[in-house]
């Protein structure tokens, strides 16, 4: 049985190279797609400011081009975040502390909503989105 580094099994494997199991010896055979190596791009609008409110207020619309987003608090406040209805501080996908910054998922198209249960403060959230 013939000893392979991990280093050299990865390299033969994403080559294309066929290479050999090194705990049976059988053929590993080469990848059937190429693997995609660019970097992955998106477009950035100007991030927005919207200041946390007692009742729910819309974030961003739905956007099917959405490739994410980002969210900053800075409202002084916590603010419940939800994705396609309306957040309250009983129905929501994640709570931001005052301080805090939310990645929104890949693959997140719908709209997002915030709350908060005091109104908050200027600057407020900072939210910018990034899509294709």
């Amino acid at each position: 049985m013939a000893a392979f580094s991990l280093n050299d099994l990865m390299r033969r494997y994403y080559s294309g190279v066929t290479g050999v199991d090194p705990d049976n010896g059988s053929a590993v055979p080469a990848l059937s797609q190429p693997v995609n190596t660019a970097p992955a791009t998106a477009a950035s609008a100007p991030a927005s400011r919207v200041l946390a409110a007692s009742t729910s207020a819309s974030l961003l619309a739905t956007n099917l081009n959405r490739r994410g987003a980002t969210i900053v608090n800075r409202s002084g406040q916590e603010v419940f975040i939800r994705y396609g209805n309306t957040a309250s501080d009983t129905a929501f996908h994640w709570v931001l502390a005052n301080g805090e910054k939310y990645e929104v998922p890949f693959g997140i198209t719908a709209s997002i909503n915030g709350f908060s249960v005091l109104a908050g403060t200027a600057p407020g959230l900072l939210v910018g989105e990034y899509t294709a």
